[in-house]
């Protein structure tokens, strides 16, 4: 083999003089060119060679000698001072951080940077100092109640989806991908849909028998004698979805995970929360409301007088339904929730409905006959005992009236403009919104919904890169050991419960960026087969959602639970848990900034989407996803000491959340109905925080921030929940909602986060690092 000749430099950049050959008497550093050291004698006295004298010698030793003294010494020194500062410039590197100079660190520095207020003290206050920049600039849109940094990245995926299906399409692409683009045109095609005007609401009234309150006009002509309430009922849900009196679905049995059953529930409320109907403080909310009813019935072309006094009946009717409802945060025990009726025993229970020809009507003829002994799980047996014996009290004219309002309220917003206005003037009171969103917007929203996993592929294909589905993963890995390690410190678990909670979260499902079965036209083609959409008939379009979905859904009665099917599209800005399935999923539209990019230092990933992970994984072990077992089953796994001690620590959780004040409106939050958010808010900070110390070495910091990476770990969570609210959106979200304001999501971890603490050298006595902190993971 050829070996190539290497130059070699010496320290001081010199290559060094060439190897004397083997055998040479010749010394290389000496010139030896014979006719070049020839002396000339005319210049020089030839002098006869002679021996130094002994005193000269004795003087040329102490000479060298005294050199070599005064040489040594200082050979020592500089070798001592080069070596001193070689440690010295190992040790600034090791303690002195590098700077991250890539442009996405860059771009994001600027943008912390731009959204905190460093005038704040974090230990004051931690999100006006993670946040108070960002809240400074944002103006809420007209069509939104708040605004927050979830509501930025979703925007952004609208824009990209707005683009995609805007896009001409191609002459093989899948079906589905076809009706994605017909939905939307159909949808921005308001000319089309405002020159329809109320003509396809009123043809539907007519085929579901007619609005009593419109009389003998066109969609009216209802007639009393041929009301049926288990008819209507079943026609108005089974083939529209709409939502009344009783909520009836098939879904995953909590005790039994790989089957479907039939449940029963109390139904959703036009005014979203049973509070707008009781409180003395919502008298506008309800006016409003009602005027919205009327409205809608005279540009129907009713009387307004008529339609006044029969919604001031219907207001009434549904403000009943309100009272005998369940309140959210006596919801929260599953097992109360899960009563087991035949139907039979549920036609004995509650003889005033007849459930066999309810369901024998609604149910698809695939999973056909009902039998008397069908399982069903009713959620409610108090609010249907009372809503039963009530309802056979009414007036049919009321109860239809409210029926098919039910289904109006449900289309309005496939109309025109007109209509959308009308709806729009609530909302101003309801929400404080002021405007409809831009009609793309919509209309990309509108697409996302119906066909998720269409859409989902176009926007994977154009923006998912798959090296965040691997890193992602691998986070999720880490994160689930930090969580098990975790797990065997805990002071109040009982030892078998640790280990069946180990075991739980070994077997947790995971799913990232999108089901790969996406990628297949055949497959999708399946998935989405009998929901093919026009472009010029939005009304018919989404008729034809409504009916396919809700056939879909019931057809599932008898299918054994598929623990792979996706919940939601990719192309969606948010996270999940399912405690049936025992599985955590994270699509794609979430794995960007402020949340993850493969650029970013870790600690930043793990402040921002490393956090979400472990949310969701707090989840199967909150007040409510540890009422299920490793499989998903509804099952007491927990020994009674662990349970009472649990509740302990659950409640500090209630009792600091409810104590929390949101400025906009003075008012407290609801600690009871937010505690399972608020158990994995904190629960997900702690182990993501322990899974990047554990798995991330030193890295650069960001520029110009002067922060240490602790200090960068909560600084992105802090962000995540930048946010600002309308008074009215505060409200909505204290009486429905089960997640905290953005506020608290950043001063409730942090409150009880004893890392956070001394990353930003809290004092004891400062707001953000209170004496007492609430732990339950």
């Amino acid at each position: 083999m050829e070996k190539k000749s290497v130059d070699v430099v010496t320290q001081d950049g010199r290559k060094p003089a060439p190897a004397k050959p083997p055998g040479s008497s010749v010394n290389p550093f000496v010139n030896n060119n014979m006719e070049g050291s020839q002396q000339k004698l005319t210049f020089e006295e030839q002098i006869g060679h002679r021996k130094p004298s002994k005193v000269y010698m004795a003087i040329l030793i102490v000479l060298v000698l005294a050199t070599i003294a005064v040489l040594v010494p200082l050979v020592v020194i500089v070798l001592e001072r080069n070596e001193l500062a070689k440690e010295v410039a190992e040790l600034k590197s090791a303690h002195t951080p590098q700077t991250c100079t890539s442009q996405q660190c860059i771009k994001s520095a600027a943008i912390c940077l731009d959204s905190m207020n460093r005038d704040a003290d974090p230990c004051d206050n931690f999100f006006e100092y993670a946040c108070g920049g960002w809240i400074k600039q944002k103006v809420i849109p007209d069509d939104k109640s708040s605004y927050s940094a979830f509501t930025v990245l979703r925007e952004q995926v609208e824009i990209k989806c707005k683009e995609l299906f805007e896009r001409e399409g191609k002459e093989d692409e899948a079906k589905p991908i076809i009706s994605v683009r017909n939905i939307y045109k159909s949808c921005l095609d308001l000319d089309r849909i405002n020159e329809r005007n109320s003509e396809p609401l009123l043809d539907l009234l007519v085929t579901v028998g007619g609005w009593p309150v419109l009389g003998n006009l066109t969609g009216g002509n209802w007639d009393p004698t041929t009301f049926h309430f288990e008819t209507l009922w079943a026609l108005l849900n089974g083939k529209y979805g709409s939502d009344m009196i009783v909520s009836s679905w098939v879904s995953v049995d909590d005790k039994n995970s790989s089957s479907h059953i039939l449940k029963l529930d109390q139904p959703s409320l036009g005014l979203r929360s049973r509070d707008y109907y009781r409180n003395v403080e919502f008298e506008e909310e309800r006016a409003a409301y009602l005027q919205y009813m009327v409205d809608i019935i005279v540009e129907l072309g009713g009387d307004e007088a008529a339609a006044r006094s029969d919604m001031s009946d219907v207001m009434t009717f549904e403000t009943a339904i309100a009272n005998m409802s369940i309140p959210k945060d006596e919801r929260r025990d599953n097992e109360k929730l899960y009563n087991i009726f035949t139907l039979e025993e549920l036609n004995a229970a509650y003889p005033q409905i007849n459930w066999t020809l309810f369901y024998d009507l609604i149910m698809p003829d695939k999973v056909k006959p009902i039998l008397p002994t069908e399982r069903i799980v009713n959620k409610v047996p108090l609010y249907l005992k009372n809503v039963t014996e009530w309802l056979v009290r009414q007036d049919n004219r009321v109860i239809a009236n409210y029926m098919v309002w039910r289904l109006v309220n449900g289309m309005v917003s496939d109309l025109g403009q007109i209509f959308i206005d009308i709806r729009q003037r609530y909302l101003n009171v309801l929400l404080g919104t002021s405007s409809t969103p831009a009609r793309w917007k919509r209309c990309v929203i509108e697409a996302n919904n119906v066909l998720e996993f269409a859409t989902g592929r176009m926007y994977v294909e154009e923006y998912f890169p798959a090296i965040a589905k691997e890193k992602t993963i691998e986070m999720i890995g880490n994160l689930k050991i930090a969580f098990k390690a975790m797990l065997e410190t805990n002071d109040w678990l009982q030892e078998a419960d640790k280990r069946v909670a180990a075991e739980k979260a070994d077997q947790m499902r995971i799913d990232v960026g999108y089901p790969d079965w996406i990628m297949d036209d055949a497959m999708l083609d399946e998935k989405y087969k009998g929901l093919d959409f026009v472009a010029d008939g939005y009304f018919e379009n989404s008729l034809l959602y409504l009916r396919w979905s809700k056939v879909e859904s019931l057809s599932l009665l008898r299918d054994v639970v598929d623990r792979t099917e996706w919940t939601a599209g990719p192309a969606v800005v948010n996270a999940y848990f399912s405690a049936s399935k025992n599985r955590i999923l994270f699509p794609a539209g979430i794995l960007q900034p402020p949340f993850y990019h493969q650029d970013l230092p870790w600690y930043s990933n793990y402040g921002g989407i490393g956090v979400v992970i472990g949310h969701e994984i707090t989840h199967g072990f909150d007040d409510g996803g540890r009422q299920y077992d490793k499989d998903g089953n509804l099952v007491d796994w927990w020994s009674a000491d662990s349970v009472v001690k649990f509740k302990e620590r659950a409640q500090c959780i209630v009792d600091q959340y409810g104590s929390f004040v949101m400025p906009e409106t003075n008012e407290n939050m609801n600690g009871v109905q937010t505690q399972g958010e608020n158990i994995a808010d904190n629960g997900g900070l702690k182990e993501s925080y322990k899974a990047y110390k554990d798995n991330v070495p030193d890295e650069p910091l960001l520029p110009g921030l002067n922060l240490s990476a602790d200090q960068m770990f909560f600084l992105t969570f802090g962000q995540m929940w930048c946010s600002v609210y309308r008074p009215e959106g505060v409200t909505s979200q204290i009486l429905g909602g089960v997640h905290s304001p953005g506020r608290y999501r950043v001063i409730g971890p942090m409150q009880n986060n004893e890392v956070f603490a001394r990353a930003f050298n809290c004092s004891p006595s400062s707001y953000m690092n209170p004496t007492d902190k609430c732990n339950v993971w």
